[in-house]
């Protein structure tokens, strides 16, 4: 092979390297509170909510390298249907596909909004929004359908509580997605960590062994996405899985996160094919 054949060789294995080169950015948005009350419980940072979020809209909106926006819990602070609705005519003005993950100020209250009066609303005025069921699978890229995001569900029913509890239902529904996409990564966002942060009792997730020995029966799992501790963290399990937390918007560091996967989509087969960053983005109120 003479030096002309080589070094045209080489320039069509770096393009086609290029070409297949792609970045997956998603924007986690948690806790964010959303209140109608300007002087709820006296926080000042909670009669800020409604600004916190028009903040990070506008910020996400300026951005043209975000595929999708995933809230992960507590989009309101008051399970109350007007409380909803005003949040989610806010939520409508970003020009990006988003995605919702119930916590337990959303629902989960005796009085409050019932599970699938909350999901039937968001399917409503959501397009992205294909199913009423707080347990569902999204496709987060344009330029491939081997990364899977799975949405699921940890509130405790009827009771006020701050655990997390992910049912047998919610167990079986998850290990039946998972081996329908076992040659696909998968994304999980929920509200309620497996790894927390920080160790905190009345926020835990209760009975957590089903969930935890199902994940071990799988090796697809990039990363599982969380808020509920408004706190910051990024943890990797022994099995590779990364556990991410993501702060709130009504406590410091006030902050939302941007999820960056960098890959090549010819050499996507399994989690460790994935390049997985996260930069946590503060947002200032007003008084601050």
């Amino acid at each position: 092979m003479n030096k002309a054949c080589f070094f045209m060789l080489i320039m069509l294995l770096f393009a086609g390297s290029v070409v297949s080169a792609e970045t997956l950015k998603i924007m986690q948005v948690s806790d964010v509170h959303y209140s109608l009350d300007d002087n709820n419980s006296g926080s000042r940072a909670l009669s800020e909510s409604r600004e916190n979020l028009k903040r990070v809209i506008t910020k996400i909106n300026a951005r043209k390298d975000v595929d999708c926006v995933v809230f992960t819990g507590d989009n309101i602070n008051v399970s109350k249907p007007e409380v909803l609705k005003e949040f989610g005519a806010q939520v409508q003005e970003l020009n990006k596909p988003y995605y919702i993950v119930l916590g337990n100020h959303d629902v989960g209250k005796a009085g409050g909004i019932k599970k699938e009066d909350y999901m039937e609303y968001i399917k409503k005025i959501n397009p992205n929004q294909k199913t009423a069921s707080p347990n569902y699978v999204f496709y987060p890229s344009k330029h491939t359908k081997k990364i899977v995001g799975v949405v699921l569900d940890g509130t405790v029913p009827v009771v006020q509580s701050k655990h997390g509890f992910f049912n047998d239902k919610t167990i079986d529904w998850l290990d039946k997605t998972l081996a329908k996409n076992k040659n696909h990564i998968v994304i999980i966002f929920q509200h309620f960590p497996l790894v927390p942060p920080y160790d905190n009792y009345e926020h835990s997730v209760l009975e957590p062994e089903a969930y935890l020995n199902l994940l071990k029966k799988y090796d697809n799992i990039l990363f599982i996405a969380s808020g509920h501790y408004h706190a910051a963290a990024v943890n990797q399990d022994e099995s590779g899985i990364y556990h991410i937390s993501t702060p709130s918007l009504v406590s410091n560091p006030k902050a939302i996160r941007l999820i960056e996967l960098n890959y090549n989509k010819r050499k996507l087969h399994k989690p460790s094919d994935v390049e997985l960053k996260t930069e946590l983005i503060e947002i200032r109120s007003s008084y601050e």
